[in-house]
């Protein structure tokens, strides 16, 4: 339902469908059927103050048995919130990454290890907004060099 002229994607016939959460439930293989089966990219966004829930995981081991290699990308959302200890946010963002890679490579099978790392971002709002503050301010955005 979002206006085609405020995202030039839509506009190609791009159609977005957005789960408001993966309960497995009786019904979810015809869920799948009905709207996953068409489907190019699923995008899985997680919480990145927590590791991988077993239900998502159960919905994208669905997911796989229904469809042939599914092409799946792991979404780490609120990685400000994850990070919080700069001392450790390193070590946090491998630990997600270690987990990521595992369950797309060897508990889904659906990349090799070496194209893993290509599926798996982390994104923070908090991080885009002081960004966009900085610019507006005239301050460098962090990372400009």
């Amino acid at each position: 339902m979002w206006p085609k002229a405020k995202c030039a994607l839509l506009r190609d016939d791009l159609v977005l469908v957005d789960s408001p959460g993966i309960d497995v439930t009786t019904e979810l293989d015809s869920w799948i059927d009905k709207f996953c089966q068409d489907a190019d990219v699923f995008v899985l966004v997680a919480n990145s103050e927590s590791t991988l829930m077993q239900t998502e995981k159960s919905f994208f081991h669905k997911v796989n048995e229904r469809l042939s290699s599914p092409n799946i990308f792991i979404l780490n959302n609120r990685w400000d919130a994850s990070a919080s200890e700069p001392e450790y946010m390193e070590e946090v963002r491998r630990q997600h990454m270690d987990r990521c890679s595992n369950f797309l490579v060897e508990e889904l099978g659906v990349v090799d290890r070496a194209q893993a790392s290509d599926r798996i971002f982390f994104v923070s709002a908090k991080e885009v907004l002081q960004a966009r503050v900085q610019k507006a301010q005239g301050m460098p955005e962090a990372g400009d060099n």
